[in-house]
């Protein structure tokens, strides 16, 4: 009933920009919406915005802040481009399409595109290159991965189990039987991959994984079966079909390639550490956040490392990613003020009171003595929604309040 109720409300309700005959006009007056012939214009539109999510959205803007700071310092550039193929590698990594997999990001985590690039790919790139410049790999690192990607490897079929005891009994099924060992991997190896085809794996290569798995295979001669070896929670019995040589290349050939690789492979590992770095040495001041600074300094949002982040950035931010969603809130309070004036209602304090009661008792907020916890109610939906409480006030509960006493 309450949603038929709505769907009344807003006939006469018209919504969106300023029509396109009219001459332009300032922020302060140029409409956002007109809701029965009331005005809600751009520039309260961006004030709600900025109340709302201004706290959030600036504290993305000094993480960005930081890393742009930090990369300028050592002459790393991202371009729109490495965000590109970042957004495609991931994609590919998934197996979906990009469109797809950025619908699927707007989808899951509620993230547009264009935020996505900006908060996520665009810093995680950024921190990656500045994490490779303090990494050197050393000499046994260039080694083993050389010997990973071109020394000798190890044709093998294998059988998993899930207990040793499972294991022990098929590799003995094995040993009676050598030849039978792919009929065994189909029958009764528990990895489905290599099950299917008789069990056969990928070449084993040294330092992929478990030195275990790796040394067994490596000192069994062709046609050989292993002892049951256990990697993590499984137990495997290797069959060896054969060895091949190295590739024949020199480590000096390939030194520089390899490093690079070891650098961007280490560099995602270590990115968040060197992000942990960048945050300490900073010098931050939140003029936003703080209602003194603000006071002095209206124009500004905040300072990293003596640098301004304008206050007209956050708003435009906040616009940008919540306006559409503030905005019909602010249509639905007018609506709904206009409705109760039409009716001679009104909402007051001891309505919002016995609301937020309510909305406590039910979602089982008590004290110990068993009556409702206002108190931690409001501090739960305070970090839940990241906002003052006077906006789950003015947002939910009077909004929830008007409509009841609507609906009567």
């Amino acid at each position: 009933m309450a949603a038929c109720l709505l769907g009344w409300l807003f006939v006469g309700l018209v919504i969106g920009r300023a029509a396109e005959q009219t001459p332009p006009a300032s922020a302060a007056v140029k409409p956002a919406a007109v809701v029965n012939g009331v005005d809600i214009t751009e520039a309260e539109l961006a004030a709600a915005c900025l109340e709302r999510y201004g706290s959030v959205v600036v504290g993305t803007l000094i993480n960005k802040a930081i890393i742009q700071q930090a990369i300028a310092s050592q002459n790393i550039s991202v371009t729109a481009a490495d965000v590109d193929d970042e957004i495609d590698g991931m994609s590919r990594r998934f197996k979906v399409s990009r469109e797809q997999w950025l619908a699927l990001i707007e989808r899951e985590r509620g993230v547009s595109e264009q935020q996505y690039r900006s908060d996520i790919v665009w810093p995680m790139i950024a921190l990656r290159r500045l994490a490779r410049g303090s990494i050197d790999p050393t000499d046994q690192q260039l080694e083993e991965q050389f010997q990973n990607q071109f020394g000798p490897t190890v044709k093998a079929r294998i059988i998993v189990q899930r207990t040793a005891a499972e294991a022990a009994a098929v590799r003995a099924e094995a040993i009676a039987q050598p030849d039978d060992f792919s009929r065994l991997a189909r029958e009764k190896s528990v990895d489905v991959g290599s099950a299917s085809v008789g069990g056969w794996v990928q070449p084993i290569r040294k330092f992929a994984g478990s030195p275990a798995f790796e040394e067994a295979a490596f000192a069994l001669a062709k046609g050989e079966i292993s002892n049951v070896i256990q990697v993590a929670d499984q137990f495997i019995v290797i069959k060896c079909e054969g060895h091949l040589p190295a590739a024949g290349i020199e480590l000096a050939d390939v030194r520089d390639q390899l490093a690079d690789a070891l650098r961007e492979k280490q560099s995602r590992e270590f990115s968040t550490k060197v992000f942990s770095q960048l945050q300490e040495a900073a010098t931050i001041e939140n003029v936003l956040n703080d209602s003194t600074s603000r006071a002095a300094s209206p124009e500004v949002a905040a300072l990293v490392n003596g640098q301004p982040i304008p206050i007209s950035e956050v708003r435009e931010v906040c616009v940008e990613r919540y306006g559409r969603d503030v905005l019909e809130m602010l249509i639905t309070q007018v609506l709904l003020n206009q409705a109760l004036s039409r009716q001679q209602l009104a909402v007051n304090q001891a309505d919002v009171d016995a609301e937020v009661t309510r909305a406590a008792e039910t979602l089982g907020f008590r004290t110990p003595d068993g009556q409702p916890d206002i108190e931690a109610w409001l501090k739960h939906v305070s970090q839940e929604q990241k906002q003052p409480v006077r906006h789950y006030i003015d947002d939910i509960v009077r909004p929830t309040v008007a409509l009841k006493k609507l609906i009567g």
